[in-house]
Order: C-alpha cells, then structure tokens, then sequence
C-alpha cells in the first residue's frame, strides 16, 4: 500500500513540476565528483579514514595507493582522470598530518568558493571574471557582461519563472589566480594565458554552465545564452549537457541543506524530489527536435528583430556579437530548442500567404488549448482524491 502511495505521489509530482536549471543546480544525484588520492609509504586503512575525516559534507572521496616511493604525495583527480599535484610531499619518516591538512585545505577552500558558498541562495547565478594583465581584455569582458545582464533582464518574461535574484559579477584579479588554483583548475582555467581574461559562470551549488568563455567567445551572445539556459525550465527540449558539468570541490554541510530547503520551498535530497530529476534527466538529448545557432539568438530565443525592443536606442544584441561569436560546441552553453514562445513580425505576415489550411490548424489549436488545460487540471485531482483514497483504507 505504501509502495502505491508512493508512485501516486510521485505521478503527481511529474505532472505539476517546474523546475528550472536553477533549482537542479541544488540537487545532487551523486556523492563525489572528485577524489583526492594518496600515494606513497603509507598504511591504507589509517590515511584512509584520515583523508575521509578531512572531506565530511564534502563533493569529494578519497583514495591511497600504496607505493614504494619515498615520498607520500596527496593529488586531486577528475572523472576524467585529470591529476593535480596538492600541497608538498613528505617523506616516510615525516608527520603526514600538516601536510595532508594543507593538501585538503586547497582542495576544499578559497576565498572565492567561500563567497560563492555563502551566496548560493541569494543569487540568481555569478559570473566570475578571471582577470588578466591586460586591461583592454578585463575592459572588453566587463561591458559584455553589463551587456548580457542588461538584455537577460529584457527577456525574463520570456523565462518560466522570474529571476530567482540578481546575477552577481564576482572579480578575480590576475594577481590571485594561485589562491584559486583549484577552482581554476576544476573549471578548465589552470593553464590560462596571463594576459587573458576569461568568463565563468556558476549557479546552485557551485555548478558551472558550459565552457569558460575565453577570446573570441567572450561575447554577450555566449553569455546571454548561458544565463538564460539557467533561468529554463527542464521540462523544455533543451538538451541535458548542461547536467553533467561538474561542481567546483566544496563542503555542503547539513545546516546549509536545511537552510537551503528552507529557501528553494523543496528538499533537493528528498527521494521524490531526486527520483522527479532523474526521470528529467534520463530523457537525454535524444527527444529533442532541432538545432539553434549562436547567429540567430536574437530572434530565435526572444522573439526581437534587428529593429530593436521597444524602449531600447540601440539593437539587443550588438553587430560585433554576431560578427565574433562562434556555433556554441556544447548545449551546456545554451544552444537547442528552448521552450520559449515565437513572437512573429506583423509586417512580415501580411506580406506571406498562408498555406491551405494553416489558418484552420491554428485556430483548432487555439480552441483545443482550453481544453487540454481542464484535461491536466481532471487528472491531477484524479490522482490526489486517489491517494487521499487509498491513505485512508491503508
């Protein structure tokens, strides 16, 4: 009976869910997208559990490889097998202790993912500017931020929700790019060019969109199209890369959890809440039924022509974007189908005839549209006087 309860409420869940690409950002199907591993003399089972005290509410596991070394080394690995050296290496005769500390210490903190850990819930998503020596590179990159900002605010209503906060704008001067070693390194950026400048956006819980925006692709559209994809539902046919993008290595304790339930109004651990995503997400990128293009973004996802929007003394998206801007390789970056409703230019039409039975179809559509609405509305009470049903015999 209980197991009927279950998919009864869990039916209802999929019927009425509306999460954006912000709230999946909270929900973690998987423990670890790390390991920080240990090699050299060292006993397996003692350095384990120690590695293990170290990384509690952590997105990172542990590993020791035994080894005749001489030395015992600590290194954060990725999923895809990626190695970074952390802290310094002891020798067998050394307290592995300080150095094991300052090992996961680098992993796990930094000023930058502190600021970003304390105002997860306060934003809608940060754009963290990874500054170079070159000041035209960091000048160029902060306009087409403002830029970006400016027209995601234009689209809004286009979006399913309103903007969950404000996008924050988080700066990195070149001159600390080695405190933030790991970060950068997580995000692709470790081996940045000192002079460039470089984009990289964040939502949820530390969970990064797309590719770092570096030269060329540093421009509004790329930026535009990574914020809006945050602010999508996932319910559209926009393709799921954006899932597996990993999270900067962070603590995620249980005070921020409850915290965090508190704010978004669900538990991201609740198992309807994980067995919902995972029937979004297991959709794949195989339903959807088209392709977009970085040089049609304007009218593609907000329905503007190069006349402008009203109330604006200049085009949304500037000629240079579409001129600089490459075809985004990844979805994760917010090419796809994205939901959001075509708005046709008047003028347009009324020089275009209608195809046989085009202006029939649409006015059926219109009509069959209410109705479709009373439909959801009778299966959704249907299944709630269900349960109530069958929670009451049980």
């Amino acid at each position: 009976m209980k197991g009927l309860l279950f998919f009864g409420g869990l039916m209802t869940l999929s019927l009425v869910c509306r999460y954006t690409v912000r709230d999946i950002g909270f929900v973690s199907l998987v423990d670890a997208e790390w390991v920080v591993e240990a090699t050299g003399p060292v006993d397996s089972q003692l350095e384990l559990r120690a590695l293990e005290a170290l990384l509690k509410d952590a997105n990172v596991t542990a590993r020791v490889q035994p080894s005749n070394d001489l030395a015992t080394r600590w290194a954060l690995v990725s999923k895809d097998g990626l190695r970074l050296d952390l802290g310094q290496s002891t020798g067998e005769s050394q307290d592995h202790g300080p150095a094991r500390v300052r090992s996961l210490s680098e992993v796990l903190d930094s000023p930058l993912r502190a600021n970003l850990s304390a105002n997860m819930l306060d934003v809608f998503a940060t754009v963290v500017l990874v500054a170079g020596t070159d000041p035209e590179g960091v000048r160029h990159a902060e306009e087409q931020i403002e830029s970006a900002i400016e027209l995601l605010r234009e689209i809004e209503p286009n979006l399913p929700r309103p903007l969950a906060g404000e996008v924050a704008v988080q700066v990195l001067p070149a001159s600390e790019r080695e405190t933030e070693r790991v970060a950068l390194w997580s995000a692709g950026l470790l081996d940045l060019d000192p002079e460039q400048t470089a984009l990289i956006m964040f939502y949820g819980r530390m969970k990064r969109v797309g590719e770092p925006l570096v030269g060329e692709r540093l421009v509004t559209a790329e930026i535009l199209s990574a914020l809006a994809l945050i602010g999508e539902s996932c319910e559209c046919d926009t393709d799921r890369d954006w899932a597996a993008e990993p999270r900067l290595p962070h603590r995620f304790g249980a005070e921020q959890h409850d915290f965090a339930a508190t704010v978004l109004g669900f538990d991201p651990a609740s198992p309807y809440v994980l067995a919902e995503v995972t029937r979004i997400l297991s959709r794949g990128s195989a339903e959807r039924t088209g392709t977009r293009a970085v040089a049609d973004l304007g009218e593609v996802l907000f329905g503007y022509r190069e006349g402008g929007l009203a109330g604006t003394d200049r085009p949304p998206v500037p000629e240079e974007t579409h001129a600089e801007a490459k075809g985004i390789d990844s979805t994760a970056g917010g090419t796809g189908d994205w939901g959001f409703p075509s708005q046709s230019d008047p003028v347009q039409d009324m020089g275009q005839d209608q195809g046989p039975g085009e202006d029939d179809s649409d006015q059926v559509s219109m009509a069959m549209a209410p109705w479709a609405l009373v439909i959801f509305l009778v299966v959704c009470v249907g299944v709630a006087a269900l349960i109530v049903f069958l929670g009451r015999r049980s």
